[in-house]
Order: C-alpha cells, then structure tokens, then sequence
C-alpha cells in the first residue's frame, strides 16, 4: 500500500514540476481508489507494479474494466514504462504516467505528452554487478540464448568475454534476484521481459557510451539513401549494421535518417571505405562490437536482433517503436 502511495506522489510530483506553477494538481481518495485533479479534469489512477509488452493486454484489460466502474478517464501509473510501450499506450487512447516523468494525458482541452526521459537511476551505492560493464555483457548472452544459463561459468566467460570471478559475482546476483532459479539439475532463466526492460536502460547508460568511436556524416559526394548498397563486408574485421538500417533490413518497414555501425574495424578505415567524414553531430555512430561474432548469424550484415531492438527504443524516437514492436514479435520470441 505505501508503495503504491510512494509512486503516485513521485509520479504527481514529477508532473507537476513540468507542468509549472500555471497548472494546478491535486489528489484525493485513499491508495486504494486514488485520484488526481489537473486544472479542472479529475481522473482516476490505475497503479501498476510493471507495464511491460507482455502484461500490457492485462493493464488494458484493467483499464477497460476500471473505466466500465468509474465514470472518470483513467491514469496508468508505474514506476517506468518502456518507450515501446508508451507508444503503444498512447496509440490506444490510454492516458500513463511514470515516476521518470514519461506522460501522455488527454481530456478534453489538457493535453500532456513528456516522452524519452530515462528510468531514473539507483544511487551508486546500491549498483550491482550485473548492471555494470561485464555483467550487462553476460546478460546480453542469455537474453540471446537462455539455455547458455547451463552452460560452465568457463563457457559463459568465453561467450560474453569476461572474466570467470565476474561470471560467479553476476550469477549470483541474478539468482538472488529470481532472475535464474537453481535446481540440482539446471539453472533457468526467469522474468526475461522485466530483465530485458532493466537491460535496455542500463546498456544506454552504462555499457553504449564506451562502445562509441566515433560520429560522423556522408560526404558531399554521397547521400544517406545509398547506405545499404556500402561494402559492409569489404573490411577484414567484421563490420555490421545496428539501430535504424538493421531494422530496414529486418523489417522492411523503416527508412533510416540515422545510421548505426558496430566493428571490429578501426573507425578510420570505415571512413576511408565508406567515404565518411568525422563530424560530431554527423548522422552516422561508429561503435565496437563487445560480443563474440561467433555466437550470432550475421549472414544479413545485422547485429542480433536483441541490440536492433535496443537501438531503437533507446533512441526515443517515436518513428522507431512501431518498428521495434515488430522485431520484438518475430524475432524476440524467447523473451517471455
């Protein structure tokens, strides 16, 4: 019950120091039957612990039954709610609100709409391992491949490039978190969809910005409708596309306007093949490979589909979730 107070305050408070001091919020009610009132608009809350894809037909089904008990327009309240998710929400007419300030209301003549703000982050202090470099690699293997929880310690060192002592200090943190359950028989990889939301947040944060080598544009000599025609297989060290393009390439359904390159190559070689310029606000993102190329098939010249996701969510670009929702349909179907 406190909890669910807690979140709606943040939540409210949030909104209210967006919104500034030419709008007024009030709430009412009890936890249990909490309400909010911006200007003259009152509207019930629904609180959620978690609104991932994979619950988000049981909030609907909530709200639709909320909605058929109050004569009120509805709030989703969480914690976090995922970019893609949002975009889902807002797409279906329902009305969110999350303690990052992510927020689209619309009543009558108030229209609220706060987008791409970040899960607000734990103090340092309370930092585990598998949120860190090495940790967020490893878990990049098992969302991968969730039967790669059995394999050694040695082998999941090896398959996600760390060390062995920081392959036992994140197992262990996971399994204290119920993300692996152990029996005496085999290890199995629980709550995916709740790890895989955690994992798009921090690899933004934490892992992406030492991946990155380099910004930069086409020439004047070329465009950026010519990109998929690049030698991408040309350089000996394996050069992939990510975000948008590998997203064209899986989908077929987007156009790219940015431009995502993981390597193994040097990134001036990729300007010298490609014909690129350094350029820090430039259109094109050159970043390292930190997997084992070995794991994934690379035959489409994309990286594994789990990172095209994540590109497109982190991106906070609106043209970029319907997109991310497919690639999480048909090609993340061993994320439950």
């Amino acid at each position: 019950m406190n909890a669910n107070n807690d979140v709606v305050n943040k939540a409210i408070r949030v909104i209210n120091d967006a919104l500034g001091s030419d709008n007024k919020i009030t709430t009412k009610g009890g936890v249990n039957s909490k309400k909010i009132v911006i200007n003259d608009c009152a509207f019930s809350l629904l609180i959620e612990d978690e609104v991932t894809s994979q619950r988000l037909g049981m909030v609907l089904k909530r709200v639709k039954d909320t909605q058929a008990e109050s004569n009120e327009p509805i709030i989703v309240v969480s914690k976090y709610i995922p970019a893609l998710v949002a975009f889902e929400l807002k797409q279906k007419g329902v009305n969110y609100l999350d303690v990052s300030g992510n927020a689209y209301v619309k009543q009558k003549n108030l229209l609220v709409y706060i987008k791409g703000e970040k899960l607000v982050k734990l103090p340092k202090v309370n930092q585990t391992r598998a949120f860190q470099e090495a940790g967020l690699k490893l878990i990049f293997v098992l969302l991968n491949d969730p039967k790669a929880v059995n394999k050694t310690y040695r082998e999941i060192a090896l398959l996600a490039n760390i060390s062995l002592a920081s392959v036992g200090y994140v197992m262990k943190e996971l399994e204290e978190a119920n993300v692996i359950l152990s029996t005496h028989q085999k290890r199995v990889l629980k709550n995916t969809s709740a790890l895989l939301n955690r994992w798009i947040v921090a690899y933004n944060d934490v892992l992406r910005p030492r991946l990155l080598k380099m910004r930069m544009r086409f020439s004047k000599s070329s465009n950026n409708n010519y990109w998929n025609t690049l030698p991408i297989n040309k350089l000996p060290g394996v050069t992939l596309w990510g975000g948008e393009p590998a997203a064209a390439i899986l989908t077929q359904q987007l156009k790219p306007a940015k431009y995502t390159i993981y390597t193994k190559e040097e990134w001036q070689n990729i300007a010298k093949e490609f014909n690129l310029i350094p350029d820090e606000n430039g259109e094109i993102e050159v970043l390292s490979i930190f997997w084992d190329v070995n794991l994934f098939d690379r035959h489409k010249n994309t990286v594994p589909s789990l990172l095209v996701y994540t590109d497109l969510i982190n991106s906070g670009l609106e043209r970029n979730m319907e997109t991310a929702k497919i690639i999480l349909d048909n090609e993340l179907k061993n994320i439950k």
